[in-house]
């Protein structure tokens, strides 16, 4: 075993039995790594969640916004039917 190695869990055992203050104690890491990662995921759907500029900066008619959700609709599905034609290329039929 390196010297690094040991010397490092030597520390951190320190740490938790309340020996040093110098760095956080294992419990304390733990939770800062679960909170970091549950603030990336809130980050992550709150950006999802947000409507779109075009939306929010919206301007016309009823009508209008009608037409512009139904293109946005048609463009959001239209990737979603080239995946099985993809699958399809190169086949031979006989």
């Amino acid at each position: 075993m390196a010297w690094g190695t040991l010397s490092a869990w030597v520390e951190q055992a320190e740490l938790d039995a309340g020996l040093r203050g110098d760095r956080l104690v294992t419990a304390e890491r733990e939770e800062l790594r679960r909170l970091r990662r549950e603030v990336r995921i809130l980050r992550e759907e709150r950006e999802i969640l947000k409507p779109p500029r075009e939306v929010t900066d919206f301007t016309g008619t009823p009508g209008e916004a009608a037409a512009l959700f139904a293109q946005k609709a048609v463009q959001a599905v239209e990737p979603l039917g080239q995946v099985g034609a993809g699958s399809r290329r190169g086949r031979t039929t006989g």
